[in-house]
């Protein structure tokens, strides 16, 4: 898969560069500041799909606009994917791509909200 580039000004007039690739990378001024990750599961030979693995963003970059553009760009890059039920909470045990944090479920909501992933009615 090509690496693509891009740019967004965020909710703070910050300038945020995207690399989409496997992951796609937030960074300001050459740091790190968001990720989202997706992952390929193959049930057999036919049938496959693609759920989110992880998601985060740096607590400074939070609630400014860059988890939104990182949903929209992995939607644009692949498509719909699995994803947690909005209620799934973490224990001990399970794996944190089975579950969202609350700020991983408001951040979905959002998205819904916005239009930019389907919400499921199972949530």
């Amino acid at each position: 898969m090509a690496i693509e580039e891009d740019e967004f000004d965020d909710a703070m007039g910050r300038r945020i560069r995207f690399e989409v690739a496997e992951d796609i990378v937030a960074y300001h001024e050459g740091r790190e500041v968001g990720r989202i990750q997706l992952e390929d599961v193959e049930i057999d030979d036919h049938l496959s799909f693609t759920r989110l693995f992880g998601i985060d963003v740096d607590e400074e970059y939070r609630r400014a606009g860059i988890g939104v553009e990182l949903v929209r760009r992995a939607v644009a890059e692949h498509g719909a994917f699995a994803r947690p039920r909005l209620d799934a909470l973490g224990s001990f045990g399970r794996d944190s791509r089975d579950y969202f944090t609350p700020e991983g479920a408001a951040l979905f909501r959002h998205c819904i909200a916005l239009g930019i992933v389907n919400d499921d009615r199972d949530d």
